[in-house]
């Protein structure tokens, strides 16, 4: 069927429409549009647009999008109207549920929900990138999700009860010694109100109060018996459940917000504040760009990073935007009633600490950071300034549009004696990279910055050219730690920070790394931050680039890396003298808007062609290669990896001298078992580190250990086994034809 006709026959359900470029909405402000009629939808269609499904109350639907990869089945989904979305995923069709807007990964990994404020691209459009239609897989009239589904989207608020029980026990648990007995008293004789009149029950009021307490260091025994005898004498007072206390308290103005705690006004009025309620209303006084949540850090943004938020921190940001204020008694009135006052109360390091650890789901979450431009989405639209969707461009810049990428590109490394072209593409491919990571859907492998001798421009490169042009500042680089578990934590501080680009710098001789090779690889980072105790997972947005000279790598290591190698014109590269840009960091400060307009442009033209993919595949960085190819092919960059294979053989000195150690092997001694100090006489010069012991038995072991490493590796048509005996192991050539 037709886009008109699905509109059309949308329209006569009552649905709402709105116009979209590929996938992006193009009314401004087109949530709060009128509803569609059919004049403007046929407009649309007829000026070529896709269209938008508005979904949550504008059309009365609820939409469940699984992107590839999601997987519903655990949600035990009722049937309803399905959609095959273009780029592979599904969309469910459900009636809407007041109050949910669009989430993400509420209900489980690449699942996503489209709810008040939310639009999905209508069947008969077309997939930007794919081209392939949108359809309809089943018709009808859309289903009811479960009310489980429908209470995890849109969570009720907490039972009174609940409340009162949280905010008595934050009470106690924040009481001094001196006060907690006392305080322990009060709060279980309320409680104990409630339980009485079945706002509670018995066991989770105890477990609370119970927690609570033991916390401040009272004993077990006085807890316990506390706890016991003002529970009883408390339900012999019940009181009857209330509603929640209202996010705008009465006696208070609009920036006025309770402390937890038990409040009694000058009227005689009690007032329950929750730690949760007081956190919602705290948030919703600050400003959106106060706090921020990161891999569930919190914290905010300055000086172009993400910095994570300390409660002394949050005490100086509550206080700025918020009163913070309590009833206390001031004295007596006539009869000795008791009176009570509202009165100012600066926020405090456990205030601060409770707003930091309310922060998700009251604050704007982040993924990404930036100073300078990205693309996101499968659109590959380009992040405006500011906050969106998740990421966050600290960059004012203007960039231009430029119509010859290519003289600006070969300009700006003019100066650099690239041994050949495959190696000069690779860097444009490099400096690409980090404006095109936020979109891509997997990882990007490591670039080698590498040279015969020092002094030869690779640090240049590197920390001046992909440095100022990208970050507008030298690439951090790092040493290779012998530990590789502390660059992992380097590396999450990094992602956390916002610092997505990483420079391994002075590589050593022989790298032979499987945690490096798969820190390249994964599509998340967990690692635990420095100075805590937590396991925090970020996106791997990583642009790792390394330097060094005639530097080899195990085979693992050497097909997850692109080579660019420089080759200078004489052995003394550090005397040259005929710079075109000899003051190069002043030269990239005055042009960087209009090198990064380069590259920038050079993405809008292979979206304007229909984003074709290069044919040069990559394993593991399928998507990679394919939209970096693609871009670098089209602008007539054909030699792009194209030294990838030689680079393989040559950098793999590891599996150069295996595939030698099994030749001499299979000459002279094949299928016999062999122990290793047998075989020492087949690996000599072949390996420089068991060649290096000063003992036989030093070399035997250091053999014995690499051939159990690489049992059953086929080399040449050749693998041998292990096998094991009294005597100890030995090792056995086998052909594999």
């Amino acid at each position: 069927m037709t886009l008109l006709t699905n509109a059309l026959a949308g329209l006569a359900r009552g649905w709402s429409f709105t116009p979209l470029n590929g996938k992006v909405p193009v009314l401004r402000a087109w949530s709060s549009q009128p509803r569609s009629t059919e004049t403007q939808v046929r407009e649309w269609i007829a000026q070529g647009h896709n269209l938008g499904l508005r979904t949550g109350a504008a059309s009365g639907i609820l939409v469940i999008d699984q992107d590839t990869g999601g997987d519903v089945t655990p949600l035990n989904l009722p049937d309803t109207i399905t959609v095959q979305t273009g780029g592979g995923g599904k969309h469910y069709y459900y009636q809407h549920v007041p109050g949910v807007r669009n989430s993400a990964g509420k209900l489980g990994d690449h699942i996503d929900v489209r709810g008040d404020g939310g639009q999905v691209v209508f069947p008969g459009s077309r997939h930007p990138v794919t081209k392939r239609l949108y359809e309809f897989l089943s018709d009808g009239d859309p289903g009811k999700i479960p009310p489980s589904l429908a209470s995890l989207l849109n969570p009720p608020t907490d039972s009174w009860g609940r409340a009162a029980l949280r905010a008595e026990s934050s009470l106690v648990s924040a009481s001094s010694e001196g006060t907690r007995h006392d305080t322990l008293i009060r709060s279980s004789y309320k409680i104990g109100q409630i339980v009485g009149g079945n706002g509670l029950n018995h066991p989770e009021a105890v477990a609370a109060l119970f927690e609570a307490a033991i916390s401040t260091g009272l004993p077990e025994p006085e807890v316990s018996r506390t706890i016991s005898d003002g529970l009883a004498k408390g339900a012999e007072n019940p009181r009857t459940p209330a509603e929640t206390a209202p996010t705008h308290y009465p006696h208070t103005d609009h920036k006025d917000v309770l402390c937890p705690g038990t409040h009694i006004t000058g009227d005689g009025e009690e007032i329950l504040v929750s730690t949760d309620t007081f956190t919602v209303d705290v948030y919703r006084h600050l400003p959106d760009d106060a706090i921020y949540e990161m891999a569930s850090i919190t914290g905010e943004i300055r000086d172009d990073m993400f910095r994570p938020m300390r409660p002394d921190r949050a005490r100086l940001i509550v206080d700025r935007h918020v009163r913070l204020k309590r009833w206390v008694m001031v004295g007596q009135g006539q009869g000795k009633a008791k009176l009570a006052d509202l009165t100012y109360v600066p926020c405090n390091k456990d205030l601060g600490g409770i707003v930091i650890e309310g922060a998700h789901g009251n604050c704007r979450s982040l993924k990404f950071l930036t100073t300078y431009p990205v693309f996101v989405g499968e659109d590959f639209c380009i992040s405006p300034s500011g906050w969106r969707d998740g990421v966050f461009n600290c960059s004012t810049l203007k960039i231009p549009h430029v119509e010859n990428p290519q003289a600006i590109l070969a300009d700006l490394v003019t100066d650099f004696p690239f041994k050949d072209a495959a190696s000069r593409d690779n860097f444009f491919g490099l400096l690409l990279t980090p404006l095109l990571r936020p979109a891509l859907d997997g990882n990007a492998p490591m670039h080698l910055v590498m040279s015969a001798v020092e002094r030869c421009g690779k640090t240049k490169l590197i920390e001046e050219i992909l440095g100022g042009v990208v970050l507008g500042m030298p690439t951090p680089a790092t040493q290779l730690p012998k530990d590789i578990d502390s660059l992992g934590k380097q590396i999450l501080s990094f992602l956390i920070g916002g610092r997505a680009v990483l420079h391994l710098d002075n590589l050593p001789n022989h790298i032979d790394s499987g945690a490096l090779a798969s820190m390249l690889t994964c599509s998340s980072w967990s690692d635990r931050v420095l100075g805590r105790s937590e396991i925090v997972t970020v996106p791997n947005n990583l642009t790792l680039v390394a330097s060094g000279n005639n530097v080899s790598f195990s085979g693992e290591l050497a097909k997850r890396t692109v080579p660019i190698e420089l080759q200078p014109f004489d052995d003394k590269p550090e005397e040259r003298t005929d710079y075109k840009h000899p003051q190069l960091r002043k030269y990239i400060r005055e042009n960087r808007p209009r090198i990064l307009g380069a590259l920038v442009s050079m993405v809008e033209a292979w979206k304007a062609e229909g984003c074709p993919l290069s044919g040069n595949p990559f394993g593991g960085f399928e998507s990679w290669a394919g939209v970096i190819g693609g871009i670098l092919e089209l602008h007539g960059y054909t030699e792009w990896r194209k030294n990838s294979h030689e680079f393989v053989v040559r950098a793999d000195s590891l599996g150069e001298g295996l595939r030698a150690f099994v030749e001499r092997w299979a000459a002279e001694s094949a299928d016999t078992p062999r122990a290793a100090g047998a075989l020492l006489s087949y690996a000599e010069g072949l390996f420089p580190w068991i060649d290096e012991r000063e003992t036989e038995r030093g070399r035997t072991t250091a053999l014995g250990r690499l051939l159990k490493k690489h049992a059953g590796r086929p080399l040449n048509g050749w693998a041998w086994e292990q096998r094991r005996s009294r005597s100890g192991y030995s090792f056995v050539l086998k052909s594999l034809a």
